[in-house]
């Protein structure tokens, strides 16, 4: 009786080290997966402001605002409406100020990733 109480004893332990082994792995891979994930959208934000500051250089040294939307795609290369991901919004509401809005498009909506105002020449 003593050996079959010590052996489920032994076996209780085990399993309560493989829960805690288990929750402890669950816990690394969501860390993981967070940290890509806010990897990502550091790249984007990033990727977003560097569109942003080449689109109001360019306006700032060419003095003539000829397309109100560019679109992009998911390499942030240049392209038409029908392929984009994200979009530039160009709009001049006041006298000498830009501003710039990043979109990242998707099926419903447009969510906006990042916007800036500039004073410019335009």
């Amino acid at each position: 009786m003593r050996k079959f109480l010590r052996e489920h004893l032994q076996l209780m332990e085990l399993l309560i080290c493989i829960l805690f082994f288990m929750a402890g792995s669950l816990m690394a891979v969501s860390l993981f997966l967070r940290a890509s994930q806010v990897e990502k959208q550091s790249q984007e934000l990033q990727s977003a402001v560097n569109a942003a500051q080449q689109q109001a250089e360019l306006l700032r040294i060419s003095d003539e605002l000829t397309e109100p939307h560019l679109y992009y795609d998911a390499g942030w290369q240049p392209c038409d409406a029908d392929d984009a991901v994200y979009r530039l919004d160009i709009s001049s509401q006041r006298e000498h100020v830009l501003s710039l809005s990043v979109y990242r498009l998707t099926h419903e909506e447009a969510e906006l990733i990042y916007s800036m105002e500039t004073g410019g020449r335009l």
